[in-house]
């Protein structure tokens, strides 16, 4: 899709962070790169402007003529290598590192929502996280909160390619 340009101001005061480096990720600018032990790639996050269903807007903006007409509010556009290849199934997620806190009227209601996404995408996980003691830690028996997706339910497209091909 090409390296789009950051938008507007719009998302200014929003802050996502690469934890590993501590960087900030900006939306609608570069693919991050990323390098973990399964794999190493590039992520390009994008989020929907305000102005992308405005014409003269679009004719400026890369991002918002990308998203005009299309119904999604973001997008994340993956580039990976496998450093060795995965032998069971893939999945897609996002963690965070504390629990995550509702109120008990607020968990019944998430967690009816998740049941059903859960039913209708059998290969999703979720938990919303516990405390962590010292000794679970140590013996690395807990979970963190985070929502986990089978790759084949939780992407739009998937391009599969070869080196020296280019997706």
């Amino acid at each position: 899709e090409g390296v789009h340009e950051i938008s507007s101001s719009e998302f200014d005061k929003l802050c996502i962070f690469d934890c590993n480096t501590m960087s900030r990720i900006i939306p609608n600018s570069k693919p991050v790169p990323f390098d973990t032990p399964m794999y190493h790639g590039t992520m390009l996050m994008l989020l929907r402007p305000e102005n992308a269903d405005n014409n003269d807007a679009t004719q400026r903006d890369p991002t918002a003529t990308y998203f005009r007409g299309k119904q999604r509010r973001f997008e994340f556009q993956f580039q990976l290598s496998f450093k060795q290849e995965p032998t069971g199934p893939l999945y897609l997620g996002c963690q965070v590192e504390k629990p995550v806190q509702m109120g008990m009227i607020q968990r019944v209601f998430v967690g009816t929502l998740l049941s059903f996404v859960k039913k209708m995408n059998s290969g999703f996980h979720y938990s919303f996280g516990e405390e962590i003691s010292d000794s679970d830690r140590a013996k690395g028996s807990y979970e963190r909160a985070h929502f986990a997706f089978g790759v084949e339910a939780s992407m739009d497209r998937l391009v599969q390619t070869t080196p020296p091909e280019i997706p």
